[in-house]
């Protein structure tokens, strides 16, 4: 057998199926071996077996997973998107109310930082009117505490006694108003201290 005739059978043999000329060919090459006789698929064929088979893939996953069939399995998918969506929305709200609170928090506690500062004021003998000078000016001194800030102050700032209102003591004239103006006053803050 020649080298063209050994490529020829070998290229026969590689065939998956062969014509009746071809199996003739190679029986008259030197081939003793019986062709095997299979069936071929067509591409359509082909394609119809990988998209049952996928199928069937797929109900056995879903099955696995307790759903009948895909559009259950649909439906349940856009119900939970649908119940995160909602969730969403709650968790945003009582974000805005827990913002809400702090902000609110926060404003009270200085509100609550000013009054008790002006009531000390008052109790350190800084009249009413100049209260909100002092504050300033206290505020801004150096002081670990709010009495060391006061004193320190005091002494750097002096209340001119002749310009402070005097207070109405035992009857005398001359101050009733300055004494109504800083009672009112300690009254107003003792009580916006007690409503924080």
């Amino acid at each position: 057998m020649t080298e063209a005739e050994k490529a020829r059978l070998a290229e026969l043999k590689a065939k998956t199926e062969l014509t009746e000329t071809e199996k003739a060919e190679m029986k008259g090459l030197g081939d003793k071996s019986e062709p095997v006789e299979g069936k071929t698929f067509t591409q359509e064929d082909v394609n119809a077996l990988i998209s049952r088979e996928s199928k069937k893939a797929i109900e056995k996953v879903l099955k696995d997973l307790g759903v009948e069939n895909v559009d259950n399995a649909k439906e349940g998918l856009a119900k939970l998107k649908e119940f995160q969506d909602g969730q969403k929305t709650d968790n945003e709200k009582l974000q805005a109310k827990i913002t809400e609170y702090e902000t609110n928090s926060g404003t009270n506690k200085t509100e609550l930082e000013t009054a008790n500062n002006k009531l000390a004021m008052l109790e350190a003998g800084i009249p009413i009117d100049k209260i909100t000078r002092y504050s300033k000016l206290v505020n801004s001194s150096e002081g670990e505490t709010l009495a060391d800030r006061i004193t320190a102050t005091l002494e750097e700032f002096p209340i001119n006694t002749a310009e402070a209102v005097k207070p109405d003591i035992g009857g005398q004239t001359g101050g009733g108003a300055g004494t109504d103006a800083m009672a009112e006053g300690l009254a107003l803050a003792r009580a916006a201290a007690a409503q924080v």
